[in-house]
């Protein structure tokens, strides 16, 4: 197997500690590793970040691990984003598996500059994608260090809720979709068209497409520590949520009625395919928004273009992915639910889980969600 982990730094003054968690690392006996630095800037770029970009091209340059290849790059983008620096990053690295004949072998990893990993990060990876030979791409699971920011409590609180509770509903594609944490085998890779340029968001868009071959996993026996510095560099994400909370001293995410909407909605999924289209149940937000979507005459099409239920649920799930759960938590949001603090907002889907809890702050809320998704949704004892 030929893992290439691609880091994408833009005037990154911390990534002297991501190579140095990597070096910590065991090394699996039978898998190549090479680290890819794709160093970025537009022809815009002050000369501050530029020199800051020289300095980690030196860093990265100069700083060795045994039995690992550095391959540092300097990219100069059209246009300032990380989904574009992620992009080149993981074309690079499929063209570099390409010219070693190594596409079927071939594994694309994610990390971001101001990550660490824990010290089995490169074996559980290569074990994973051995023990799920179908699985085209997984979300890697992650922790953010509490002691770098108060606020990060929140912000993982949110992140947690929006999967765990989309997990609850029965949805197939509750899955986290952090940049920083997902890796893919360079064959799907190609198969899907690779990752997109978005401004921001690209995780999520490029991990829809890959939910979309089915297979999908997590890996859940290791862990990457991303940072939760406050940053202004994209339009959303870890570092613009820190940089909202610390301007509002509050974190406010959906109304847990969204997603007892959306389970409502998937348990009709029998009586869609059965009755062609026919709805027996439903909220009225969602009725509402189903309307707005033209839901009858999408399900009409998908039930035209499949033989049998699988083949239906399959493309009904493709079509109802994580983009479209969004929109409706989203519309919802905007017409029917007032968004509400986290604390508030997750309590009755702790309830859900949980029924016997007795949370006293939110800091015991993310330890328990944690060992929740740890073991993907089986409750241990704390």
């Amino acid at each position: 197997m030929h893992i290439k982990v691609i880091i994408p730094a833009f005037n990154e003054p911390y990534i002297l500690k991501t190579l140095e968690s990597l070096a910590l690392c065991s090394l699996p006996k039978s898998s190549t590793i090479e680290i890819i630095i794709a160093i970025n800037q537009t022809q815009e770029s002050s000369d501050e970040i530029k020199s800051q970009n020289k300095n980690t091209y030196k860093i990265c340059n100069n700083f060795k691990i045994i039995d690992i290849k550095i391959d540092t790059q300097l990219f100069i983008l059209e246009k300032q984003s990380v989904g574009l620096a992620r992009k080149m990053g993981m074309d690079f690295a499929f063209k570099k598996l390409e010219f070693e004949n190594e596409i079927k072998n071939g594994i694309i990893v994610n990390l971001d500059a101001d990550c660490e990993v824990e010290k089995n990060y490169f074996l559980a990876i290569e074990n994973h994608f051995i023990k799920y030979p179908k699985t085209p791409a997984t979300s890697i699971f992650y922790e953010h260090k509490l002691t770098d920011n108060q606020y990060i409590i929140d912000y993982e609180l949110h992140l947690r809720y929006l999967v765990d509770a989309l997990r609850w509903t029965g949805h197939p594609y509750a899955f986290q979709t952090v940049g920083s944490s997902m890796a893919v085998r360079a064959e799907c890779y190609k198969k899907q068209g690779g990752m997109n340029s978005k401004l921001a968001g690209e995780d999520f868009y490029f991990l829809q497409k890959m939910m979309d071959l089915g297979n999908f996993t997590d890996i859940l026996d290791t862990t990457v520590f991303p940072s939760s510095r406050v940053s202004d560099r994209v339009p959303f994400g870890t570092g613009r949520a820190m940089a909202d909370i610390k301007n509002t001293e509050k974190w406010k995410s959906y109304h847990f009625n969204s997603y007892i909407d959306i389970k409502d909605f998937i348990t009709q999924t029998d009586n869609i395919y059965i009755q062609k289209f026919k709805i027996e149940s439903t909220s009225e937000p969602m009725k509402s928004y189903l309307e707005n979507i033209d839901f009858e005459n999408k399900i009409k099409e998908i039930i035209q273009n499949t033989s049998n239920y699988l083949a239906f649920k399959k493309r009904f799930f493709q079509w109802f992915n994580g983009f479209m759960v969004m929109k409706y938590l989203n519309f919802a949001r905007e017409n029917f639910y007032e968004i509400q603090i986290i604390d508030k907002a997750i309590l009755p889907f702790l309830q859900k889980i949980y029924p016997n809890n007795n949370f006293s702050n939110k800091t015991e809320m993310l330890i328990f969600l944690r060992t929740f998704d740890r073991n993907r949704g089986q409750y241990v004892s704390l």
